[in-house]
């Protein structure tokens, strides 16, 4: 089954994942079918990946954010977080709680 990934989470499962670890993999199931040229029936299965993470009933793991997600984390201290979250999503755009 071809599995496909794209932006960060490529990067992170290429620097992550090495050639016959396990992993599991959630995302959408696509399957279509198709003639090739020469009138013979081809069928494909693909996953277009949401998450990648190693099976972890068959190994251990050890969890290490990307670079690129800390600097992200780091913006917003742990207080402003938890009122954004609380807020809900008016409070990212800037609006107030309940406003449209």
């Amino acid at each position: 089954m071809t599995v496909k990934a794209w932006r960060e989470l490529a990067h992170n499962i290429k620097a992550s994942v090495r050639k016959g670890e396990p992993v599991i993999v959630t995302g959408r199931l696509r399957a279509s079918k198709w003639k090739d040229g020469s009138g013979e029936e081809r069928a494909e299965v693909v996953v277009d990946a949401v998450a990648v993470g190693h099976d972890l009933n068959r190994g251990t793991a050890a969890y290490r954010r990307s670079e690129r997600q800390v600097r992200r984390d780091d913006d917003v201290d742990d207080n402003e977080l938890m009122r954004r979250l609380d807020a809900g999503p008016a409070a990212e755009a800037g609006g107030q709680p309940g406003a449209p």
